[in-house]
């Protein structure tokens, strides 16, 4: 119930536009309205399914970059010896 409670957020999140989130945990503490060990099981499972990713900036505040609707991660192409030939 929880998991789906912070992906719902998650695209609320996203259809508002938004591509990082300052202090994921708390602001999904309080929106779940659970405690900080529950709410960081939820941070983590979310990171799993590549809902988003944890990260710090220079002076050490925690945020999380949303990622695509479809759970999706960066894209990476893979190019072979044979393919760059035909560049």
């Amino acid at each position: 119930m929880l998991i789906e409670q912070a992906r719902a957020w998650i695209d609320q999140l996203r259809g508002a536009g938004e591509t990082r989130v300052l202090h994921p945990v708390s602001r999904l503490q309080r929106t779940l309205r659970t405690g900080y060990s529950r709410t960081c099981a939820v941070v983590a499972t979310l990171e799993q399914e590549g809902k988003w990713t944890i990260a710090y900036t220079g002076d050490g505040t925690r945020y999380a970059r949303l990622h695509g609707r479809t759970g999706d991660k960066a894209s990476v192409i893979l190019i072979n010896n044979s393919s760059v030939s035909n560049l």
